[in-house]
């Protein structure tokens, strides 16, 4: 349900761009506005984290957008481990301009958001190994899609099956 929510948003997002924009590259690992570090243990910094019971846990996603050809590469990038995404910083963020200061099609902000389940158990539940900073929001990057853009622009069925690896739990209470 959250992967099709997420692509739902990306989906909104990829549709509103015209079909002509190119970005030549990903997101520039060096620019003003994103830092990010190569792959690497990360300590939390969330005093919080883990959270004994995730449900209610505070946590707000960054999906950084590129093309290719005729394919869209969405890296998503949680707070989760990080912070609890707070209101000043989150609301400080402006989607437009850090996409055009990263050189990336488009930047899409997701949340706040809070989890729902108890229990993680798992790769979501460890320190990232990829992180970057949106402004003063650090995050952990949780995911790589890559999808026709066809698709993303209503031109093929919105609800495509996929398939993912995943090896994380999830336990409801």
């Amino acid at each position: 349900m959250q992967t099709r929510l997420m692509l739902i948003c990306i989906a909104a997002i990829v549709a509103a761009l015209p079909v002509a924009t190119y970005s030549a590259g990903a997101m520039q690992h060096t620019q003003s506005a994103v830092h990010m570090t190569d792959a690497q243990q990360v300590e939390p910094t969330d005093e919080d984290f883990p959270p004994e019971d995730w449900r209610g846990y505070r946590f707000c996603e960054v999906l950084v957008i590129s093309r290719s050809g005729m394919t869209a590469n969405i890296n998503i990038y949680n707070t989760i481990g990080f912070s609890q995404c707070p209101d000043d910083v989150w609301t400080g963020l402006d989607a437009d301009a850090l996409a055009e200061e990263n050189n990336t099609l488009a930047v899409g902000l997701n949340g706040p958001r809070y989890w729902l389940v108890n229990e993680v158990v798992g790769p979501a539940a460890n320190p990232a190994e990829v992180t970057a900073t949106f402004g003063d929001l650090e995050t952990r990057q949780v995911a790589e899609l890559s999808l026709p853009i066809r698709q993303l622009r209503g031109m093929q069925a919105a609800y495509t099956e996929r398939d993912a690896e995943a090896s994380t739990t999830f336990i409801y209470h």
